[in-house]
């Protein structure tokens, strides 16, 4: 089965139980594997499977439990990574 990992950053948590609601939202959605929130970091680090759900859906349903991805922190997936690293060869 294909994985891809996200690192989202997260504003708004305000305490452990942000990241425990964030965490248990994610952990409902088919396709995502393994997710660990943390509210020190602010992150949340989502392993999912992208042939059922894509990473814009993963942030949207963080969006719809109330909190915000900070677009400018998010880190690359693996194959997003592959792709700008072609796109800089050519």
């Amino acid at each position: 089965m294909p994985h891809e990992n996200i690192i989202l950053k997260i504003a708004g948590m305000h305490c452990a139980s942000c990241a425990q609601s964030i965490e248990k939202a994610l952990k409902k959605i088919e396709g995502v594997t393994t997710t660990t929130v943390n509210f020190a970091t602010a992150t949340a680090s989502i392993c999912y499977n992208p042939i059922q759900i894509n990473s814009e859906a993963i942030k949207e349903i963080v969006t719809k439990t109330g909190y915000q991805v900070i677009e400018d922190e998010l880190q690359l997936t693996d194959n997003e990574e592959k792709m700008m690293q072609t796109a800089r060869k050519k």
